[in-house]
């Protein structure tokens, strides 16, 4: 069975990959989003692929303090039709 990553930070964040570094092993993917937000908020960002590197996600923010991050591996099943279809297209 193949799972998905999803990073967790509700509000809904797309994050599209604005830079992709190729090295002869691995590659560095940057993922970028942008919204604004006041008081304490939860913001979920964008599926990842299966093989993501766990260990090498990062959160930053730029204004505002990262106070905690939780990464959950999703079963297909668990997805609804509108996020497996934005995942497949």
């Amino acid at each position: 069975m193949t799972s998905l990553l999803i990073a967790s930070l509700v509000l809904a964040a797309p994050a599209p990959i604005t830079e992709v570094t190729v090295f002869t092993d691995q590659a560095r993917v940057v993922r970028s989003a942008e919204f604004r937000v006041s008081g304490v908020r939860t913001v979920e960002l964008a599926i990842l692929p299966d093989l993501a590197d766990v260990a090498s996600i990062r959160v930053e923010a730029s204004g505002a303090e990262v106070r905690k991050v939780d990464i959950e591996r999703l079963a297909p099943e668990k997805l609804s039709t509108e996020e497996t279809r934005a995942i497949l297209e």
